[in-house]
């Protein structure tokens, strides 16, 4: 994760990165929303034209920095099974 924010820092393109974290788990063939953990049980995956694949009603946080996926990672770990 630091590599990818050390090489958006130094990039001498004129480019705009938006980087989104999730962070869900598979068990017993349910799919829970380990960010958004009073919303996110059972989960469903759909598919669209536009989209493709994608989880529905899945949280996506906006992330500026290693530190704070790594913070994400953790408050989620909490509500793993």
């Amino acid at each position: 994760m630091r590599h990818v924010f050390n090489f958006i820092d130094t990039s001498t393109e004129a480019r705009e990165y938006v980087l989104r974290v999730s962070y869900i788990e598979c068990y017993n063939e349910l799919i829970s929303d380990l960010l958004n953990p009073v919303n996110g049980s059972n989960l469903l995956i759909r598919e669209d034209a536009k989209k493709g694949i994608y989880v529905e009603r899945l949280k996506e946080e906006i992330v500026t920095s290693a530190e704070q996926i790594f913070s994400l990672l953790s408050a989620g770990q909490a509500y793993r099974r």
